[in-house]
C-alpha cells in the first residue's frame, strides 16, 4: 500500500486556510507544490479535495475536511499504540543474577528498580560466575552483576560499575587451600595442594574460615571507582539481556550505585 502520510500531514496544515495561496504562505512551501500534492491525493484516493470552479478562489470541499479529520484520528490511535508499546517496554518483574561480593549493588539496583524503573517484583540470586554465564546465555536471567560478560558475544547492554581485585594468600597457615565452587572446577589439582581443601560457593563462609581458621586463598576485595596501580583489577560489570528495549535501558543507566571505596 502506497503510504501519503507526509501530503496528508500538508494538507492538514493547508486546509486551515481558504485558499491555497495563503496555505502555501503560511505552511512554507510554493503554491505549484501544494497544488501538486492536492492532486495527488485526489488521484490516490479519487475524491476532489479542491472546489476549482472559481478561477480566482479555490476553495476546500467537504470531502478535504472528512479526508483530513480522519487522517488525524488514525494519527491519534497510531500515537496511541506508540504509547501502549512503551508502556510494555518496561517490564513488572526483573531477574538479577550476582556474584556474592556484588550484592550490594544488587540491592541497590533492585532498591532502583522499585522506586525508579516502574518494577513490581525483583528477585535476586547468588550464583558462581560459571552459572551465572550459564543462565544468562539461557535467557534465566535480566541482568547480572558480573567480572565479565558471559560467552564471546559482545553486549550492547553493559554498565560498568567499578573494579575489584583479588586478595591472595590472606594467612600463613597453609595447611588448608579454601576455594570457590567456580576455582575448584577451574582449578587444576597440583601436587603441593595442601591436605585440607575447603570449598564453598558462599563468600561469607570462606571469609568466616579465613577469620577463625587461617588458611591460603583468595577473595575479592571492596569495589572500587577506580582501578589499583600494580594490581591486577577486575570490572564490575551490570549486564543486560539483549531483549530489553532502548528505552528501558536509558533508565538503567542513570542507576548510580553507593559505597564504592576511592583508590
Amino acid at each position: 500500500m502506497d503510504y501519503l502520510n507526509w501530503d496528508l500531514d500538508v494538507l492538514s496544515r493547508a486546509i486551515i486556510y481558504t485558499n491555497l495561496s495563503g496555505a502555501a504562505q503560511h505552511i512554507g512551501i510554493s503554491q505549484p507544490q501544494l497544488s501538486r500534492i492536492v492532486s495527488k491525493l485526489e488521484e490516490r484516493y479519487g475524491i476532489v479535495l479542491l472546489n476549482r470552479e472559481s478561477k480566482r478562489k479555490s476553495t476546500w470541499t467537504h470531502d478535504a475536511f472528512s479526508l483530513v479529520e480522519n487522517y488525524k484520528q488514525v494519527c491519534h490511535q497510531f500515537q496511541g499504540a506508540v504509547n501502549q508499546i512503551n508502556e510494555q517496554a518496561v517490564p513488572k518483574k526483573i531477574m538479577i543474577a550476582s556474584l556474592e561480593g556484588m550484592t550490594i549493588f544488587a540491592v541497590q539496583f533492585a532498591k532502583y528498580a522499585f522506586k525508579t524503573l516502574g518494577i513490581s517484583e525483583v528477585t535476586i540470586d547468588i550464583l558462581d560466575l560459571n552459572k551465572i554465564e550459564e543462565y544468562f546465555l539461557k535467557n534465566r536471567y535480566d541482568f547480572i552483576l558480573s567480572q565479565r560478560t558471559p560467552g564471546r558475544t559482545k553486549y550492547e547492554y553493559v554498565k560498568e560499575i567499578g573494579y575489584q581485585t583479588i586478595d591472595f594468600n590472606l594467612s600463613k597457615n597453609e595447611d588448608t587451600l579454601v576455594l570457590s565452587s567456580f576455582e575448584k572446577s577451574s582449578t587444576k589439582t597440583k601436587k603441593q595442594t595442601p591436605q585440607n581443601i575447603l570449598v564453598s560457593n558462599s563468600l561469607h563462609v570462606r571469609n568466616l574460615w579465613f577469620k577463625k581458621y587461617g588458611g591460603c586463598g583468595s577473595l575479592p576485595s571492596q569495589v572500587r571507582s577506580n582501578k589499583l596501580k600494580n594490581k591486577e583489577n577486575f570490572e564490575v560489570l551490570l549486564v543486560g539481556q539483549p531483549s530489553l528495549s532502548k528505552k528501558f535501558w536509558k533508565e538503567v543507566l542513570k542507576f548510580k550505585p553507593q559505597s564504592i571505596a576511592e583508590s
